[in-house]
């Protein structure tokens, strides 16, 4: 049998080529929901990456939040056949949007931001158990974000689970 190439070849083959990884999120209103990542994260929309529908309704928009993380949004499209509803039609989300910062004091500062542009606090800002500086909040469309920014010195420290603080399994779960 013939050498069918170098082994850089076969992990090549094996390697995937998935180079990132783009949320497109459904909400009922992608237009209010654009305006709050603008106001909340300082976040780009460039109106060529906007497509509407005859009825006004987006059918897709590019909002990008970092140079390399942006989000596609998009209404709810239920009389195309579509699948997809948006939180508020879903009574809840089953993911959560995560943004690392680049320092514990970047978790505060994008919550503050976030609440400003109208979300709701699920989490303060606090230093947890796994050596890090994290938040939560629900956007004004139902979806779930968390920030998140390691402790300096994370790397050397235990992680440890509290017990007793709401961490531990309820006895109706």
């Amino acid at each position: 049998m013939a050498d069918s190439g170098s082994s850089s070849s076969a992990a090549h083959a094996s390697a995937t080529p998935i180079t990132g990884v783009v949320m497109d999120i459904t909400v009922d209103n992608a237009k209010a929901a654009m305006e709050f990542c603008q106001a909340a994260f300082g976040a780009t929309v460039d109106p060529k990456h906007v497509h509407n529908s005859e009825d006004g309704r987006v059918m897709h928009a590019e909002v990008r939040i970092t140079e390399k993380l942006y989000v596609f949004y998009h209404d709810e499209f239920p009389e195309y056949g579509a699948k997809t509803r948006g939180p508020k039609a879903l009574g809840g989300t089953s993911i959560t949007i995560h943004l690392d910062v680049a320092t514990p004091p970047d978790v505060d500062v994008v919550t503050a931001k976030a609440v400003a542009a109208g979300a709701k606090v699920t989490m303060e800002p606090q230093d947890t158990f796994w050596h890090a500086r994290y938040a939560r909040f629900d956007d004004p469309f139902g979806h779930a974000w968390a920030v998140h920014c390691y402790l300096p010195g994370h790397e050397d420290k235990e992680v440890k689970m509290p017990s007793g603080d709401g961490c531990a399994k309820k006895d109706d779960e």
